[in-house]
């Protein structure tokens, strides 16, 4: 048996799937199906010059440029592992730089994926994503079609859920269309 061989096709079928998938994003921007870019943009603002972090529930939308990212249900481009983002077992204490997501509505316990977030972040680490405002709905909760998404929050629980998980340094702006975008820092004091 030729094992180089095996492995060798075995690259190449992945390789054609990786420009299946390059080919299938670049359809979704041509057509305008991925949205939310103006807030992808602030998110990688905030985590500029920062060395490692990840990016949870990436997809095909990798943020940052020295990011792994975190999904557990989608094909990825780029380096990534197929795991939930709130349970990072990959990850020690204080190890990450940053961490960004802008699927923070499709964790079913959010303050778990926050605490968990918290103990990969080395102190002073930065915690940066967009979400939906729920503030800016009045009944229709549009985000809520995405099947992925379990939940909605107001600006207030967000900082809420961020101070009891033990952020601090918590800023929240409106975003684009009907979001907001949150930036917060682990202490680097003891807790």
């Amino acid at each position: 048996m030729d094992y180089k061989k095996l492995m060798l096709d075995r690259i190449e079928r992945r390789k054609k799937q990786w420009l299946v998938d390059f080919e299938r994003v670049k359809r979704y921007i041509l057509v305008d199906k991925i949205g939310g870019e103006a807030n992808r943009l602030w998110v990688e603002e905030q985590i500029k010059g920062l060395a490692f972090g990840v990016d949870v529930c990436c997809g095909d939308m990798l943020m940052g440029e020295n990011s792994v990212g975190i999904d557990k249900g989608w094909r990825m481009i780029g380096p990534c592992y197929y795991i939930s983002g709130d349970s990072m077992i990959d990850w020690d204490d204080n190890s990450l730089d940053y961490v960004v997501t802008n699927y923070i509505e499709c964790f079913e316990y959010p303050f778990k994926a926050l605490r968990e977030w918290h103990r990969c972040l080395k102190p002073g680490g930065v915690l940066a994503f967009s979400s939906a405002n729920a503030d800016n709905y009045d009944t229709d909760l549009g985000p809520l079609i995405n099947p992925h998404r379990v939940t909605i929050y107001t600006k207030r629980t967000i900082v809420n859920y961020l101070t009891k998980a033990k952020f601090v340094n918590i800023y929240v702006e409106d975003g684009e269309e009907q979001s907001m975008r949150v930036k917060c820092n682990k202490s680097t004091s003891p807790v």
